[in-house]
C-alpha cells in the first residue's frame, strides 16, 4: 500500500499529465487556426491579384489604341 507521500507524488504527476495534454492540445488547435487563417490569406491575395490583372489587362488595351 503506497504511503502518502507516494499518494501526493502521484497526484502531482497526474496533474502534470493532463496540464501537458491540454497544453499539447491546445498547441494544436491553434496550429489549425493558424493554417485556416494563411489558406484563408493566400487565397484572397490570389483573388486580388487575379483582379489587378484584369485591370491592368484593360488599361494596356486602353492605351495601346
Amino acid at each position: 500500500m503506497p504511503n502518502k507521500s507516494q499518494a501526493i507524488k502521484n497526484m502531482e504527476s497526474d496533474d502534470s499529465w493532463t496540464v501537458r495534454e491540454k497544453l499539447t492540445d491546445a498547441a494544436g488547435e491553434v496550429k489549425q487556426k493558424v493554417s485556416e487563417l494563411g489558406r484563408s490569406a493566400t487565397n484572397k491575395i490570389d483573388e486580388n491579384r487575379d483582379a489587378a490583372a484584369s485591370g491592368l489587362k484593360e488599361a494596356a488595351s486602353i492605351l495601346d489604341l
